[in-house]
């Protein structure tokens, strides 16, 4: 079976029982981890094909797309995970500062500096927070990416 991203896909319920989205969004970065970026945008895809209202997937195609350098498809992908996104504010932080991290990639100061500003606002009280906050930082400190 083939995502609509071309990368093939592992068929989620070979073996008679469907495989758990989580389990494969978690094989999808444990393949993201070690660089293998074809399988980890297979093991996303599989998790969208059991699961298509999880954000964290479209969130991991996104994290692949950065990886290869491709802010275009990135953004896409974090903006599709945006959507899904409905309660949990932590997971949208972690989403709008991803985002952030796409226009960086893209020289986008305004549209880097709003998302990693919405992540520092949702993420109050997490990691999250602290981490748009120091990617702020940076930002005021005058990132060359940008200059």
């Amino acid at each position: 079976m083939m995502h609509a991203n071309g990368a093939e896909v592992v068929d989620p319920t070979a073996g008679g029982e469907p495989r758990p989205a989580r389990l494969l969004t978690e094989t999808g970065y444990f393949h993201l981890a070690a660089g293998d970026l074809d399988s980890a945008s297979a093991a996303f895809g599989a998790a969208i094909v059991v699961a298509p209202e999880e954000p964290v997937p479209y969130l991991g195609l996104g994290e692949a797309a950065l990886a290869r350098e491709d802010a275009d498809e990135a953004l896409h992908r974090f903006q599709q995970a945006l959507g899904l996104v409905e309660d949990d504010r932590v997971t949208a932080a972690l989403v709008h500062l991803r985002l952030g991290d796409a226009h960086l990639a893209r020289q986008d100061a305004a549209e880097t500096r709003a998302s990693w500003t919405r992540a520092r606002h949702l993420g109050l009280g997490s990691d999250v927070e602290i981490v748009a906050r120091h990617r702020l930082d940076g930002l005021s400190g005058g990132n060359p990416r940008l200059s």
